[in-house]
Order: C-alpha cells, then sequence, then structure tokens
C-alpha cells in the first residue's frame, strides 16, 4: 500500500495526521474485505504476501542534503502510524528522495 503526498512532514503533521490514520485503518479494512468476498483463506494469504504500508512526502525545499539525510536514518514510523505496527509487516514513512535511494521495491519493474 503505498500513499503519496504533496507536502512536507511538517505539514502533514500538522494537517493530515488523523487522515492517513484512517487511510491505514481503511486499507486494511479492504484487504481483508477483498480476501472475505473472493473466498481466499486469509491464513494462507498472509502466509504467503507481507502488507506493506508505505507513506512517501516531500523535502521541505530549505533542507540541506546531509542534515535531512541523518535525520532520516534515526527516524522510524511518523505520524502516529506506529499504532498500526501490528497490521502490517512493515510501515515506513519517508521522503521521495529517500525512498528512491533505500526503498524503492519497483525500481526494475516495466
Amino acid at each position: 500500500m503505498v500513499e503519496f503526498k504533496n507536502s512536507t512532514k511538517r505539514q502533514l503533521n500538522k494537517t493530515k495526521k488523523t487522515e492517513l490514520k484512517q487511510k491505514a485503518s481503511e486499507s486494511w479494512m479492504i484487504i481483508l474485505k477483498l480476501l472475505l468476498d473472493y473466498n481466499v483463506s486469509l491464513d494462507e494469504f498472509f502466509q504467503k504476501y507481507q502488507i506493506i504500508l508505505i507513506v512517501i512526502y516531500k523535502i521541505p525545499e530549505n533542507s540541506t542534503g546531509k542534515i535531512h539525510e541523518h535525520l532520516e536514518r534515526r527516524a522510524n514510523i511518523h505520524f502516529g502510524l506506529e499504532r498500526y505496527h501490528n497490521f502490517y509487516h512493515k510501515i515506513i514513512t519517508v521522503d521521495k528522495e529517500t525512498y528512491l535511494k533505500r526503498y524503492n521495491y519497483f525500481e526494475g519493474w516495466e
């Protein structure tokens, strides 16, 4: 599950935190509903697949590269989404540049 936000981390914390939490919860419910609607075994699905939530946001224009990279390395989960860590195999909240360098799961897809 990937959520792209055209806002900085600070802007998201101020105005979109509740919306992000709601989307994290709703996304999980949609997965479960689809599995039940198509009669897919929940146990089998979750043994085969990992559900990862990724929120990608933009870097502030006045951010300096080295300081920003240091802050991203020590940060874990932002926006109050840590409360959903039991629902997802992994939660990643990261800026676009760091995502492309470190987490780009889609690299090489055509």
